[in-house]
């Protein structure tokens, strides 16, 4: 909507609340990303103004209340981001950096999501915050709140629990975790390290090292151990289980039997075989991308396209996790383009035809703005 019409992209994006966020532990596997909220924020930043607009100051004040309202790990890594991308003014940056030590300076606690921010790259909180020093200093805007406030962050997150995956092979307490370490080197490389002292070990006595995360695994009832290994068997064959099946292997006699066989199981496996709904619903998806995408005639992928979508429009899931579900609409997209184009054509008339609104909306939004191309096109 940025292109179309920025006004109402920007009365659209201030309607969005982020989702609460819970308190997460060592324990958990998963954590939250707002990439994509603030990768929408640095568009409308950059894109949704006027050059009147920015002169009188209406896109920092739009920005304003977003520096000032971090209050969890997982947005501090995606806000400084923002910062470093943003087109502003140096001196407008630097109050935005300001703004945001301030707020970072309330961010305590969440082991599991201080661990994320500072060693999965996509939320890297401190390649970020340096390019943005960098940046800063480079135009004599140099924010010294932001340092003090990143190393109070550091020093503050790293004390009490800690998550042993944070080590990345060491897991003693007296020990510097990697991140801080990098801090430190990054403050004697660029001469801060005479202003701001590096971070010492004593500064984080007390440190406990908890568990590494639990993972849920799939793949563990008969059923389900059965239905994966019959669809390795149709993706590798029975040679030596390392290369991939030929287009014309595929389409032999022997694969279509092989086939067939193997959609009379997976449509009669059903939800009581598995620990949970969410577990079946999730793996089932997950064998019938597989065979979207391994499928070269296209009467029986467009049979199992429509099996995708009925399975899709009746699942109660949708109303349980609205964004679960939606990952593997998503995912139907993407394997079908990983396919052909021909593949992709046959998902978006599915999904057209499909009786739930938000397939056959996303499908005609797929039509007239596409955003998944076949691989071998790209």
């Amino acid at each position: 909507m940025v292109a179309l019409d920025p006004q109402h992209a920007r009365k659209l994006f201030s309607t969005i609340r982020l989702p609460d966020l819970r308190l997460l532990s060592c324990d958990d596997a998963l954590v939250y990303d707002l990439t994509s909220f603030y990768q929408t924020l640095t568009n409308l930043m950059n894109s949704g103004f006027t050059s009147k607009e920015k002169a009188e100051g209406v896109d920092l004040a739009l920005l304003e209340p977003y520096a000032q309202s971090i209050l969890f790990h997982a947005q501090a890594g995606p806000f400084a981001k923002l910062l470093d991308d943003v087109n502003v003014r140096a001196r407008q940056r630097r109050e935005m950096a300001d703004l945001f030590a301030g707020a970072l300076g309330r961010v305590r606690g969440d082991a599991r999501s201080f661990t994320a921010v500072l060693t999965i790259h996509k939320f890297d909180l401190l390649p970020s915050v340096t390019e943005l020093m960098t940046k800063l200093e480079a135009t004599e805007n140099f924010s010294p709140a932001l340092l003090v406030a990143v190393r109070a962050y550091l020093v503050a997150n790293s004390q009490g629990e800690r998550c042993a995956d944070m080590f990345f092979g060491g897991q003693d307490p007296k020990s510097l975790p990697e991140p801080v370490q990098h801090f430190n080197e990054w403050l004697a490389r660029s001469g801060h390290s005479q202003e701001i002292a590096p971070i010492d070990t004593d500064e984080l006595k007390g440190a406990q090292i908890m568990p590494p995360p639990k993972y849920h695994q799939y793949w563990q009832s008969p059923a389900a151990k059965s239905l994966l290994t019959g669809i390795k068997g149709l993706r590798w064959g029975g040679r030596d289980g390392t290369t991939r099946l030929s287009l014309d292997e595929r389409k032999s006699l022997a694969w279509d039997f092989q086939l067939t066989d193997y959609l009379k199981q997976l449509e009669s496996w059903s939800a009581e075989d598995e620990d949970s709904p969410a577990d079946f619903f999730h793996q089932k998806c997950v064998l019938y991308d597989g065979l979207v995408e391994l499928v070269p005639e296209k009467s029986q992928r467009v049979k199992i396209i429509s099996s995708v979508v009925r399975f899709l429009e009746l699942n109660t899931f949708q109303a349980e996790s609205r964004i679960e579900w939606f990952l593997h609409v998503e995912g139907l997209f993407s394997r079908a383009a990983t396919a052909s184009d021909e593949a992709l054509t046959e998902v978006t008339q599915a999904l057209l035809r499909s009786r739930d609104p938000t397939l056959s909306l996303y499908a005609r939004l797929e039509r007239w703005a596409p955003q998944h191309l076949h691989s071998a096109s790209q």
